[in-house]
């Protein structure tokens, strides 16, 4: 007896963990009414009943029976949702845990008016639920929900078609969101996608315009275009159906991390490594006596904010540098990237390494080194000409001082007579001071010798014995 009773308590206490286990495990469930009709958008809401677990993400493919008879269907959700509802959807919370209840709404809405009652069902399939840890997965059951498309019972006709339009009242994608949300007044987005999706297809819908999509200012052929590593600038071109209006709507899409820097300057150092595209990391050391740095950062998408940290007041050892660059609208596993530059400042004598540079020259610092190449420019000129100065002219106080050591008049009149002669040649030849085809006079003796006291000066030559001999030569050349 006693061992019956204690198998039994023990079947009880089985059961018990094994409702508690099933009642536990994550869940979804879809809430709405069972009727839907041409004309008008039916709303089903999705809830999460977590089972107690933190729920981080949840995956799930809608399923439509007699899908041919809808639109496409659209998930809003107050969370951060992508993907395409048809394929793979994904609902996450950015900030901490998905909470219990409704998650998301799904939008159905009929391509056209019946003119019989339908069924249909609503499914969710390959549902799967991450939980906090980011890791751990756990797979949910399929959650379906009956639908009845109703027969119109009015006579429907085809809206005329705005024959000017060139508007679009929406934007489909077959993954990612655009951001911000659609509105028929806005016409530019922005679009983030993972690193592993390569292609994207987008579907403008336009009341009777027509489109055509470019890639990178290219058109493709389609709606589909294949997306590089980073920024890919799509726009889509929209003519009304009488050619009179057009619309362009552009699309910037970031695959994968998007908030890089075109360059990373410290003005007067080198950082290490050198610059580039995918380093986080730098250093650097700089003298003692440097406090502030100055940093150029430069996004490379228009409008992305950077912030500077940690540059100003340096302190002695080690100091870390920041640089956000932050693209606003999209989400920060996309739109933020941090560099970081561990700037060592050396103690008083300490030299650092080779990564302080000269700074560029300044307008002033140019300025003076063109004064000082003219200046340099002048003092060579003016050696080259007291150079040729010398050349030409040296030679004549070298037969000054000889004619200043030959003996005076009076102690040899003959030698003092053909010194004259010889001085009246040589004169005559080096200083042009007589042409043998023009008049001699006083006055023209007297202006040559002025020209000649400009070349020599008075310790080189006697004035007095130039004006006395041109006098002699003068009164020899009239007496003949």
């Amino acid at each position: 007896m006693k061992k019956t009773f204690k198998l039994y308590i023990f079947t009880l206490v089985i059961s018990f963990l094994g409702m508690m286990s099933v009642y536990a495990q994550p869940s979804l469930t879809i809430h709405g009414g069972p009727n839907i009709n041409f004309g008008q958008t039916s709303n089903y809401e999705i809830r999460l009943n977590p089972g107690g677990m933190d729920v981080s993400q949840v995956y799930f493919r809608v399923e439509i029976d007699n899908i041919q008879l809808f639109n496409q269907p659209t998930i809003s959700t107050q969370f951060s949702g992508s993907g395409n509802p048809t394929n793979q959807y994904i609902i996450h919370n950015q900030l901490g845990n998905l909470t219990s209840g409704g998650i998301a709404t799904l939008n159905l809405s009929l391509r056209e008016a019946m003119d019989m009652q339908l069924g249909s069902r609503i499914t969710l399939s390959n549902v799967e639920f991450v939980l906090a840890d980011g890791t751990t997965r756990v797979p949910g059951t399929n959650v379906t929900h009956n639908l009845n498309i109703l027969r119109s019972t009015t006579t429907t006709t085809a809206p005329q078609v705005n024959q000017n339009n060139a508007v679009l009242r929406g934007i489909t994608l077959s993954t990612g969101n655009l951001h911000p949300a659609f509105n028929v007044d806005r016409r530019d987005y922005m679009i983030s996608v993972a690193r592993n999706i390569n292609f994207l297809t987008i579907t403008p819908a336009c009341e009777g315009c027509t489109h055509v999509i470019e890639l990178d200012g290219i058109p493709q052929t389609g709606n589909r275009v294949e997306l590089e590593s980073g920024l890919n600038l799509v726009r889509i071109r929209t003519t009304s159906a009488n050619g009179s209006n057009n619309e362009t709507y552009t699309l910037r899409v970031f695959r994968g991390e998007s908030a890089f820097l075109t360059e990373l300057i410290v003005v007067g150092f080198n950082i290490n490594p050198a610059f580039t595209r995918n380093q986080i990391d730098f250093s650097l050391s700089v003298p003692y006596d440097v406090l502030d740095l100055d940093i150029i950062a430069t996004p490379e998408v228009e409008g992305a904010r950077v912030e500077i940290r940690g540059h100003e007041n340096l302190q002695v050892g080690d100091n870390i540098v920041t640089i956000t660059v932050t693209i606003d609208d999209l989400p920060a596993e996309y739109g933020v990237r941090i560099h970081n530059i561990n700037v060592t400042r050396l103690e008083p004598g300490e030299e650092p390494d080779d990564e302080y540079i000269e700074e560029p020259a300044t307008e002033d610092d140019e300025g003076g080194l063109r004064w000082g190449l003219i200046s340099i420019i002048t003092t060579g000129g003016l050696i080259i000409i007291g150079a040729s100065w010398f050349a030409l002219f040296g030679k004549k106080k070298a037969k000054t001082d000889k004619k200043k050591e030959e003996p005076k008049e009076e102690d040899n009149p003959e030698a003092v007579e053909g010194a004259e002669e010889s001085d009246d040649l040589e004169l005559d030849t080096d200083t042009n001071v007589f042409d043998n085809d023009v008049e001699h006079t006083v006055e023209t003796a007297l202006e040559d010798l002025m020209n000649t006291k400009e070349i020599l000066t008075t310790d080189e030559l006697d004035v007095s014995a130039i004006i006395r001999r041109s006098n002699e030569t003068q009164e020899e050349n009239l007496m003949k």
